[in-house]
């Protein structure tokens, strides 16, 4: 699997060089940072039980709505998640964090679903693709390329990152 991350994260990263000298081989050294921590057992049971049967929710008992904390732990902490991170500013490409942050944020948000957060964070990562593009006038191979990068990272999220959202609810909201 960790070769299959950094396969999806670094081959559509290689059209970047050519407009944003984005360091592949830096990106490559960042992207295995931190793998022996990865929790193997509970990224399991995301994917299986939470995505598979649709259950990335936090709920109270009696149905009632979460409320936020008065004094919430906020935790940005850029792209990654699971002991994987990625500070695209190494990369010259730095406008991805802020989209992760964004990204952070909605996560520890009472009223945002998941789902709601992730459709967010791609439509961040495309207007920044869209903003490069027609900043340097890219041609079709760096268009194709942010593409990817865009994909990985929403696809990331979308299936493993049902556990985050669950502990930012958590650190973020509370039951009545």
């Amino acid at each position: 699997m960790r070769q299959c991350l950094i396969f999806l994260i670094c081959l559509p990263l290689l059209g970047l060089t050519l407009a944003k000298k984005v360091e592949i081989d830096n990106l490559y050294r960042a992207i295995l940072k931190d793998q022996e921590g990865i929790e193997h057992k509970n990224l399991l049971i995301d994917l299986l039980i939470d995505n598979v049967l649709g259950l990335c929710y936090v709920s109270c008992p009696g149905g009632a709505s979460l409320v936020p904390r008065p004094d919430p732990i906020v935790d940005i902490n850029g792209c990654g998640s699971y002991n994987i991170h990625i500070d695209f500013e190494l990369f010259n490409a730095g406008e991805f964090n802020q989209c992760c942050n964004g990204h952070d944020v909605c996560y520890e948000s009472c009223d945002s679903t998941k789902n709601k957060c992730d459709t967010t964070f791609e439509r961040c990562l495309k207007d920044v693709c869209n903003t490069w593009a027609a900043e340097q006038n890219w041609g079709l191979i760096q268009k194709t390329a942010c593409s990817g990068v865009v994909k990985a990272m929403n696809e990331a999220v979308e299936n493993f990152g049902c556990n985050a959202y669950k502990k930012a609810q958590l650190r973020g909201c509370k039951c009545p």
